[in-house]
């Protein structure tokens, strides 16, 4: 599953922004000492007559309201809709992608199980949850991304701060799929030639294992397996027992990874993609 590290970041500047706005109060505290300061008044001058200010305070209350950018689906019947950033997906609807996450345009028809799709500067996922739990299928531009030295990572600890997120990732060690194949617990399949779309590929099984280890991120409770971290924001994790396939190929000189998950609904789904070249 993908967690978007800026609905983390979001959380810590508007929270202690609202409890202060909660903790507000009109009402003075009876206790507290009076810092009232008395003016001295000069006698021995004439005072000058103040015009009393009857400008009107600003009452107007600004807009701090956080924008939904999860976007319904309301295109016509039949035409093909571009995702932005994030929606809702409907069911029997063919969709294309823009050139946003991989600079390459694809399409993709929604079935029963796809019903949220994040689209991001090097990444695109689809799954059944907003969250980006339950992930169908993801396809990623592997140039830019990093992988975590130790994969059994407190993320929870590390995740808001850049130093220590940075610090914790490197460039990916060589061939991502045998990176994966020597991460801990987790068994693999034999890497084979295959394709993706048409494009020449090679593609491998796996499975996790218990994560022993691991760290939750909350509100999940179990111990998560951490991958790779891309540069939108986006950190992949697996669960205890997660599995599926991972296809690695080359997209416009890049190397793209991409994988179907085994929730149901992923085959379907990924039966249905297809990259425009």
């Amino acid at each position: 599953m993908y967690h978007r590290r800026s609905v983390h970041l979001l959380a810590a500047v508007l929270l202690p922004a609202m409890l202060m706005a909660c903790g507000s109060s009109d009402e003075q505290d009876p206790t507290a000492a009076d810092t009232t300061v008395t003016a001295v008044v000069d006698t021995t001058t004439v005072p000058v007559a103040t015009v009393p200010d009857t400008t009107a305070p600003d009452t107007t209350v600004p807009d701090t309201t956080v924008p939904d950018t999860t976007v319904p689906d309301t295109t016509a019947d039949g035409a093909v809709r571009e995702i932005n950033s994030k929606g809702i997906l409907t069911e029997g609807r063919t969709y294309t992608s823009g050139t946003l996450a991989l600079g390459t345009e694809f399409t993709f028809t929604a079935n029963a199980e796809a019903r949220y799709a994040t689209n991001l500067p090097g990444f695109f996922g689809v799954s059944t949850q907003a969250s980006g739990n339950e992930t169908l299928f993801y396809i990623t531009d592997l140039s830019t991304a990093t992988v975590f030295k130790n994969p059994f990572e407190d993320y929870a600890a590390i995740g808001r701060d850049n130093v220590q997120l940075f610090g914790a990732t490197e460039p990916i060690p060589g061939d991502y799929l045998e990176y994966f194949q020597q991460l801990p617990g987790v068994t693999t399949g034999e890497i084979v030639e295959t394709t993706v779309s048409g494009l020449p590929a090679r593609s491998m099984t796996f499975t996790i294992g218990s994560n022993e280890g691991g760290h939750a991120i909350p509100p999940d409770t179990e111990p998560l397996l951490l991958t790779f971290f891309s540069p939108s924001g986006i950190t992949y994790t697996y669960r205890p027992g997660d599995s599926g396939t991972l296809y690695l190929f080359e997209l416009a000189g890049k190397p793209t990874l991409a994988e179907v998950t085994s929730y149901a609904g992923a085959d379907e789904f990924f039966a249905g993609f297809t990259l425009s070249s």
